[in-house]
């Protein structure tokens, strides 16, 4: 085994190890002038002579710190960011093996790190997201949902297993254990009900993508230019971070989004923008600015965020703002908006209904209250003449006497009526 390769056994993480195996390739093609081929992956064949080349280099003697300054150097066209971590995972690498670069001399290396030129980067919008969801497969969509309602790094999404997320949870949780992360802290984060819906479609289809690209990677064994795949059916996406990058870079292409920047010739939309989508969106609505830092494992004391942000009010906050990550497409906005429509058509209906509800009982009212007007006149009138007259008091009481005596004894209503018709 290669000194390289014993030093990648130390490191769980698929990405970590891709990242100081880049790194230190880089600083080796750089010393021994071999240069790029333009192509993506390296070969078999290519990845054996450069780690004969990294072998021989730990114990030749050379000046290592010339090699590294010159290495900088060659860099400088590059992000000052890129520049140092490439150099800090080159220089770890060299001090495991016992190459030690005074940190004086580090320190200077360093120093003279320059702002090179950054990759121009177009706007990732709430449309140039829906134009590229339209280009992608199933895998693809379920990825990009997950990645822009969660705010996770590709290489910790890669490393998912079907234990981690919890889709019946209201939100949908993902545990990401220590050794998923960049930071090696565990942390939890949430995806939207729209990231739900895409993963259980994907994840039906799952065991037939694993059985079609298994089957197409037996020639590739068989002709020796591959290794046997490795068993991750249960690996939420059981691909590489190559493949990811490679789906989200075609939805781009076919969506006739792909651009480049004229300096340094990288796509200006990417997959890492997903995770920026995901901060800035939950900045909006968060009641801190911690919690979207925290959801995404953004660097900084994560031990202290959790112990401020327990997981119900992270949840609680996810909530008041997954709104914001759900990307609605338009046919979905017309449906919304149609939908819109026949209810406000509806209630325009019942609104005139009732309108004429309400004039006609206005118009009841206005009768009920002219009658009980002339009927208080009638009885005024009464009331006055009554007044007027005493001696139809005792006759009105007299007849509230006959009235009562007849109610009592209705016989004598008969009689009464006999005694009238006889005097007429």
């Amino acid at each position: 085994m290669s000194k390289l390769q014993e030093f990648l056994a130390d490191y769980d993480n698929p990405s970590t190890r891709s990242g100081y195996q880049s790194a230190v390739y880089a600083f080796i093609k750089f010393v021994n002038h071999i240069k790029a081929t333009g192509n993506k992956r390296t070969t078999p064949e290519e990845k054996e002579n450069l780690e004969r080349l990294i072998d021989t280099y730990l114990t030749e003697e050379r000046d290592n710190k010339k090699d590294l300054m010159d290495f900088r150097t060659s860099m400088k066209d590059r992000p000052p960011l890129s520049q140092r971590q490439i150099l800090n995972l080159v220089h770890e690498f060299l001090a495991c093996n016992k190459i030690v670069i005074d940190h004086a001399d580090m320190k200077r290396i360093r120093r003279k790190i320059r702002g090179g030129v950054v990759t121009t980067e177009k706007e990732f919008d709430i449309e140039t997201i829906r134009a590229l969801l339209r280009h992608m497969d199933l895998k693809g969509r379920s990825l990009c949902l997950t990645l822009l309602s969660s705010g996770m790094r590709i290489g910790e999404t890669l490393q998912l297993r079907d234990s981690d997320i919890d889709l019946k949870s209201v939100p949908a949780k993902i545990s990401l254990r220590a050794e998923y992360t960049k930071t090696q802290q565990a942390r939890i984060t949430f995806i939207t009900p729209q990231a739900v819906e895409a993963l259980r479609e994907w994840l039906s289809v799952r065991e037939d993508y694993l059985k079609s690209s298994n089957g197409k990677n037996q020639g590739l064994v068989k002709a020796g230019i591959s290794k046997e795949r490795e068993s991750n059916g249960d690996h939420l996406f059981p691909f590489s971070q190559n493949v990811a990058n490679q789906l989200f870079e075609n939805a781009v292409i076919n969506a006739g989004l792909m651009t480049k920047d004229e300096r340094t010739n990288r796509s200006q939309i990417h997959l890492h923008m997903t995770r920026k989508f995901f901060i800035s969106q939950m900045a909006l609505l968060a009641s801190s600015k911690e919690i979207p830092e925290t959801l995404a494992g953004h660097g900084g004391n994560m031990t202290e965020a959790y112990r401020r942000y327990p997981v119900k009010q992270l949840a609680e906050e996810y909530l008041k703002v997954q709104h914001l990550l759900t990307i609605t497409e338009e046919q979905e906005l017309k449906s919304i908006e149609t939908g819109f429509k026949n209810q406000l058509q509806k209630h325009s209906s019942v609104i005139a209904e009732s309108q004429i509800e309400i004039a006609e009982l206005k118009k009841q009212l206005a009768e009920t209250l002219a009658r009980v007007e002339t009927e208080n006149k009638m009885t005024n009138e009464i009331f006055q003449t009554i007044i007027g007259d005493p001696s139809m008091l005792i006759t009105l009481k007299e007849m509230a006497e006959i009235v009562k005596q007849v109610k009592e004894n209705p016989e004598l209503l008969q009689k009464m009526a006999q005694v009238i018709e006889h005097n007429v």
